[in-house]
């Protein structure tokens, strides 16, 4: 099988007609390959880790658009679109034959995750070989920041403006050659040859407009559609391992917090696991799926994997079907089913001093924060990518001491009723906790200006009035009197 690089394209009609370019020769120099090509999605390593990816999210098969032998590029239509959880993105292009300066270029050499190599200089033109159009290729001199390799054919060079201006042919650029890359210009495919099948123009202009520049288009987005990958990993984070902080032995299940999540579809995590033994008869683990405050406390999915289809030092991409939609604060939990399995997974390797404390540990059914379950009192968070899809994150407004921007609370203190008046009376929900933190009165209030909150059957003391709006969420202090 040949390796090599894609890229959706976008095209004049702005509607996601999912074309893919790459070069000819990946497809083996032949339209009848594009039938039974496989296409990979989001093959990446998570924040320079160094460990590898997943290779799960694929599209099977397309249809022959166009190709040019002498241009060594190949246009194809996939077969499907790509589903929003994939996220794909539709590249911008440029066809006016302008020199590409301060380039890029997204690739995957010799099959690896994905590279991004950069160029700071100005491209010039030149003939790549005497098979190949007089000067219808791209120089790239040398690349100041990474380079390429086999697999990386395909690629497209990415100008100033982040439009395709290339497609990768070859060149002697490696891990151990500062030379040169050949791209195939964009602008000699666009309609050097006038046959439908061997230019682009045709299919990326459909109504044959005088344009020659196109933005990139990120389809799901502009359909509110859109999907994204959260974490509580950083860039900026060392691996470490959970067995590195805490004894393993003891533990039952690990979980990772996602904070303030208002009607969010989750459809899928990808998990980073260093090593994993399977000796049990059923090899099962689980991937569970809870909502609280600060701890798993309300059981929401279970899903059941086998350790059979885990990949050793990688992320593990694990999909939820259908999607589960949760509100508020959730967790997603790892349970190994039989006490003779053991999955090891990453975790952040964080001094005692930093705050992050997304992680949770599961001794015996009783969760803690990973704070409180070493010695060191290290915070940390699991190495975990969660799909989610639609939905927003809630920004929180703190207004116990500060003024109320969603709200206003009257009288407070208060003695029977108190009033809560919405500054947007469109929807919001509200919920009231004692100082112990438990839940004693939530409502939904949709286009009214006003609710009523009944304090009389409650004891004196301070309580918590949490006004959800949209995206933002309000906590106000209510101290409720002596009658």
């Amino acid at each position: 099988n040949e390796l090599g690089t894609g890229t959706l394209l976008n095209n004049t009609a702005n509607d996601g007609r999912p074309f893919l370019i790459s070069a000819y020769h990946v497809f083996k120099s032949s339209a009848n390959n594009a039938e039974i090509a496989v296409f990979d999605f989001n093959y990446e390593s998570p924040f320079c880790t160094g460990i590898d990816g997943y290779d799960l999210q694929t599209v099977s098969g397309s249809e022959f658009r166009a190709a040019f032998d002498s241009l060594d590029f190949m246009l194809v239509e996939l077969s499907e679109l790509p589903p929003p959880s994939y996220r794909p993105y539709f590249a911008g292009w440029d066809a006016s034959g302008i020199q590409p300066h301060n380039s890029y270029t997204i690739h995957h050499p010799n099959g690896d995750t994905k590279k991004i190599s950069h160029d700071a200089d100005r491209t010039d033109s030149m003939t790549f070989a005497r098979r190949y159009l007089p000067f219808g290729h791209w120089r790239v001199h040398n690349w100041e920041i990474g380079t390429t390799e086999a697999g990386s054919s395909g690629a497209v060079l990415i100008n100033n403006d982040k439009r395709v201006t290339g497609i990768l042919t070859g060149g002697t650029a490696s891990c151990t050659s500062l030379s040169y890359d050949a791209f195939s210009r964009f602008d000699k495919m666009w309609d050097y040859r006038q046959d439908s099948t061997k230019q682009l123009k045709h299919w990326l202009n459909p109504d044959s407009e005088n344009i020659y520049t196109v933005d990139g288009l990120d389809l799901f987005f502009e359909r509110e559609m859109a999907c994204n990958v959260i974490s509580n990993f950083t860039i900026d984070d060392k691996l470490a391992l959970v067995s590195d902080y805490n004894d393993t032995k003891q533990i039952n299940e690990v979980a990772e917090r996602f904070d303030q999540y208002e009607n969010t579809l989750l459809t899928g995590v990808s998990i980073g696991i260093k090593s994993f033994l399977a000796q049990s008869i059923s090899r099962e683990f689980s991937i569970r799926i809870y909502e609280g405050e600060n701890i798993p406390t309300v059981p929401v999915k279970l899903f059941r994997f086998s350790m059979n289809n885990l990949n050793a030092n990688a992320m593990n991409y694990f999909n939820f079907g259908d999607g589960v939609v949760v509100n508020g604060n959730f967790f997603i939990g790892l349970r190994v089913e039989d006490e003779q399995d053991e999955i090891e997974l990453f975790q952040t390797a964080i001094p005692s001093y930093s705050l992050k404390n997304t992680m949770l540990i599961n001794h015996d059914g009783i969760w803690t924060e990973a704070d409180q379950n070493n010695a060191g009192k290290f915070g940390s968070s699991l190495l975990m990518q969660l799909t989610v899809c639609g939905g927003e994150q809630i920004t929180d407004v703190d207004s116990i001491d500060k003024k109320s921007e969603l709200v206003k609370v009257f009288p407070n203190p208060v003695n029977t009723f108190a009033v809560v008046e919405f500054v947007d009376p469109e929807r919001n929900i509200i919920t009231l906790r004692n100082s112990l933190g438990q839940v004693l009165f939530k409502s939904v209030y949709t286009n009214t200006r006003y609710a009523q909150i009944d304090m009389s059957g409650n004891v004196p003391g301070i309580y918590i009035i949490t006004v959800l709006n949209k995206n933002k969420r309000e906590t106000i202090k209510l101290l409720k009197n002596n009658l």
